[in-house]
């Protein structure tokens, strides 16, 4: 699947900046999916849907994706994003990592991020379980000033070793 020379080979790392949604098709669009957009002919794209979940996978892989910025001052509910309606929200996420970017964003707009087949597939192809206890954590000990800690958001993230998860919702 032909991807953006720059972004392969041009940039280190990609920070994905998405507007959390709901979405008809996949349940959610948040850091993850943003970079379906990526793929740059619309006809690839709507011959990958069926392989949605792998194929987004790989794409954030090749990408070398390494955080994210959730842009949540607006969101879109229902069924979007072509029938959604914006909602004001006043909050941004920040994350280095996706995954966790996304299952934090899920549980705070009150959604059970174990229902989005994407991101279950996601964690599964990152060898992470999702009947573990999961763990967030603040780097050195606390989240930044004037920040909001994710555990005060009562979310979770899955690991399932050492792995660390750091994500924060900033006010």
């Amino acid at each position: 699947m032909p991807l953006p020379v720059l972004l392969l080979d041009e940039v280190d790392h990609v920070l994905t900046i998405p507007v959390p949604k709901v979405h008809a098709n996949t349940g959610v669009s948040m850091s993850i999916k943003n970079q379906w957009g990526c793929i740059q002919a619309p006809s690839m794209r709507l011959k990958l849907h069926p392989y949605f979940a792998r194929v987004i996978f790989e794409v954030n892989r090749a990408l070398r994706v390494a955080g994210s910025v959730i842009d949540g001052r607006f969101g879109l509910n229902r069924n979007g994003p072509m029938r959604g309606d914006v909602e004001r929200l006043d909050w941004l996420m920040v994350a280095d990592d996706i995954l966790a970017a996304d299952w934090v964003c899920c549980e705070v707009m009150r959604l059970d991020p174990r229902r989005i087949a994407y991101l279950r597939d996601f964690a599964r192809a990152l060898s992470i379980g999702l009947d573990h206890a999961l763990t967030i954590e603040a780097p050195f000990g606390g989240a930044p000033h004037g920040a909001k800690g994710v555990g005060e958001l009562k979310s979770r993230v899955a690991s399932d070793g050492p792995q660390m998860r750091r994500a924060y919702a900033l006010a």
